[in-house]
């Protein structure tokens, strides 16, 4: 009975193994089809809930304004490949959360067996690089988010040494700084000093882009020598000046540019970074520009001012109702964390569960039984559902559309192999035109 209960939950949590080699279709294979079950299980788990968190649907209210105001598409509604930053992925992000609220898992040992599952499948591939076929996400960095997360689903010292032994793993510079960083100011202010706890965390959220932005004053391309975290830290200073510095009309200023935009808004500004892109050991531009890589940033650069504003009233909701020491140290170090990484789909059931069972009362923050809550909810499982149905066609590139404009051209990289893409494209900076002429 309790398996059952937590059936659907477990099917989210092994979202990553959509990624497997035999499911892996298009030039970035390893998130296509983690989009299609993402978006196909957040359906279900919208039928089942009931409630609906009362700034969650404050944001969902936003996200919808913002599609409205600067133009539904295919690239607004599912971002740009490999990064993922439509709307879509959020508006799953607050269904799982709400999901999670309502529907808690009553059998933690059987989230813990399908959680090590998943690990040990993507560790797999960190000790065995020949096993690639085990590899979930082309990057190994994220699963310093996992480490991160493991905390607060598992308050224990047991998970606290599991999830720093994950960061090891992962090679995450970052992910090790921010759990040492969060685990000290955490010790000192959670209990005591929760005011000072969250006004910490309001800082870190707004200083990040300031202090990765300073990196080019104290690097320069010619000065580096084989650190490709300096490089790294470049592109990211680059895509945070650009983001910044050139949003200098009123509207995109207090309402963003959009959801899956950025990639547009780089190609315009291109010539002012090419001469960068020629240094050796640069960061491929198709990995490391399109995105902010910063959630202050990529927050400011979609919703404008009103959707940080209403980031910092979700995180004021968040860190009043931090559940434990190790919830809090898992809050603080994710935020440092999405400093300086954008968050695949991959992460999304994780993060989601990690975040609900960080707190405590998440159900005054809801609305319960009510009749049109319940009616929205199925609504919006219909919506995800075709959503889902969508993007598999798409990727599949199977004509059945009926306006042109919602379908993919035969050269996306969404469609193609990823081998062709590379091969059509093989200077390193090149594949920036194929990516973003797109929508």
């Amino acid at each position: 009975m309790i398996f059952k209960r937590d059936f659907l939950t477990m099917i989210f949590l092994s979202l990553p193994l959509w990624a497997v080699d035999l499911l892996r279709i298009g030039a970035w294979g390893d998130d296509n089809m983690v989009m299609v079950g993402l978006l196909f299980i957040a359906g279900f788990m919208a039928w089942q809930t009931h409630i609906f968190d009362k700034i969650s649907f404050i944001i969902l209210l936003y996200i919808v304004f913002v599609m409205v105001l600067h133009g539904f598409s295919f690239l607004a509604v599912f971002g740009q490949p490999q990064i993922n930053d439509g709307m879509a992925k959020y508006l799953a992000l607050l269904v799982a959360i709400n999901y999670f609220m309502e529907h808690r898992p009553k059998n933690m040992a059987l989230v813990a067996v399908m959680l090590g599952f998943v690990i040990f499948w993507q560790a797999v591939s960190v000790f065995l690089p020949t096993f690639h076929w085990f590899k979930l996400t082309q990057y190994d960095e994220y699963l310093g988010f996992v480490g991160m997360a493991l905390m607060a689903i598992f308050p224990h010292i047991l998970a606290l040494l599991g999830g720093v032994l994950l960061i090891l793993l992962s090679h995450n510079l970052s992910a090790l700084l921010a759990i040492i960083g969060a685990g000290v100011f955490s010790l000192i202010l959670w209990r005591r000093h929760r005011l000072y706890y969250g006004i910490l965390c309001l800082v870190i959220f707004i200083t990040m882009p300031v202090v990765i932005m300073a990196v080019q004053y104290i690097y320069q391309p010619q000065q580096m020598g084989d650190a490709t975290w300096q490089y790294s830290l470049w592109s990211r200073a680059m895509a945070l000046e650009l983001t910044f510095t050139q949003t200098n009309d009123l509207l995109s200023q207090i309402t963003g540019h959009g959801f899956g935009q950025f990639g547009s808004f780089v190609q315009q500004y291109y010539p002012l970074f090419e001469a960068y892109l020629q240094q050796p050991l640069w960061d491929a531009l198709a990995n490391n520009i399109t995105n902010p890589h910063n959630i202050f940033a990529d927050m400011y650069f979609t919703g404008g001012v009103v959707g940080l504003i209403l980031w910092f009233v979700w995180g004021a909701y968040y860190v009043g109702r931090v559940n434990g020491l190790f919830q809090a140290i898992f809050f603080m170090g994710l935020l440092v964390l999405a400093g300086f990484w954008f968050i695949v789909p991959q992460l999304i059931p994780i993060l989601a569960l990690a975040l609900v069972m960080g707190l405590k009362g998440a159900q005054n923050l809801s609305v319960h039984d009510n009749g049109l809550v319940i009616i929205f909810n199925k609504i919006l499982a219909g919506i995800l559902w075709l959503l889902a149905i969508w993007f598999l066609l798409a990727i599949l590139h199977i004509d059945f559309m009926v306006f042109d404009w919602l379908a993919l051209p035969a050269d996306s990289p969404y469609i193609v192999n990823k081998s062709q893409f590379m091969a059509k494209f093989p200077d390193e900076a090149a594949p920036i035109n194929a990516i973003f002429n797109f929508n």
